[in-house]
């Protein structure tokens, strides 16, 4: 199983990494440019073969067959050896898997105005913020605090909490990221052809097999509100799995209302307690709503 905290964290911090670049772009555009940054890394894992063979030709005249001259250069190397080096370059860097990540991020999270999770907010990481955010609103909620608004900043839960870091399990994580996933469905934005083309350009881009088949399951047949309640084994865990579908929608279709609404219930919240939940969400988007 892969680390789905890691996942979660991608999926949260590509909107501060490429939310600046990728807010006025087009859903159906975004992993076109992620394809295009894969194509870059391309470029410079590859620039090494190009210099080689630059250097060769300057040294023995362009007569000769390239592979001839690329051997005295390289120690006996053709450019064919040279171009699958490249090639592994290219395998074990992690960017254009990072930019398609962070290109997913923006889909889930950035695609309307108002949904960007702010850049200070991101950068607390994933699992973190949702934690931090369900934390705070938990404990407001107990104590009948008012609700956060845009002048509090989100940060991480205390690590003796059941909201911390450290305490949430990688199914626990898995299970916030197919609440994503599923929120981000509610509406049908996501429809057959948008979803060919985010795994499509996630395997291309080199996320490992496994990561990127569950992604593709998880679009094509999002889970319930019933399953994702199952999973919910604690008030605490429940309020974070409603905390995670909250920063995914901005709530402003009847479709996104209504799936928050069956959540909600699903899991048993208060209706204050989801006043409290959908507060710290909007507080971790104040930033960019004010900017839009």
């Amino acid at each position: 199983m892969f680390d789905a905290k890691s996942l979660l964290d991608s999926l949260v911090n590509g909107v501060s990494e490429l939310g600046d670049r990728l807010q006025n772009i087009q859903p159906g555009e975004v992993l076109d440019k992620a394809r295009d940054a894969a194509g870059d890394a391309l470029d410079q894992a590859t620039s090494g073969v190009k210099e080689v063979a630059s250097k060769a030709i300057e040294a023995t005249g362009a007569d000769e067959k390239l592979d001839a001259v690329v051997g005295k250069v390289s120690g006996g190397r053709t450019s064919g050896d040279l171009l699958e080096q490249a090639k592994d370059i290219l395998a074990e860097n992690k960017l254009a898997a990072g930019v398609a990540l962070g290109s997913l991020g923006a889909l889930l999270l950035g695609t309307k105005k108002g949904r960007k999770v702010s850049k200070n907010a991101a950068k607390i990481g994933g699992v973190a913020l949702i934690g931090g955010l369900a934390y705070k609103a938990f404990e407001n909620f107990k104590e009948g605090k008012p609700l956060l608004s845009d002048r509090d900043e989100p940060e991480a839960a205390p690590a003796d909490s059941a909201f911390a870091s450290d305490t949430l399990t990688n199914d626990q994580a898995l299970l916030l990221v197919r609440s994503m996933i599923a929120a981000a469905a509610a509406d049908s934005q996501i429809d057959e052809a948008e979803r060919m083309r985010i795994t499509l350009g996630l395997r291309e881009a080199g996320l490992d097999s496994t990561t990127a088949d569950f992604l593709e399951s998880e679009f094509k047949n999002p889970v319930s509100v019933d399953v994702l309640a199952a999973g919910a084994d604690s008030p605490e865990f429940a309020s974070q799995v409603y905390t995670a579908a909250r920063l995914t929608i901005e709530p402003d279709t009847e479709a996104e209302q209504a799936f928050l609404t069956q959540l909600g219930n699903a899991l048993s919240l208060e209706a204050s307690m989801v006043e409290h939940l959908d507060a710290a969400a909007a507080s971790a988007k104040a930033a960019s709503a004010k900017a839009a």
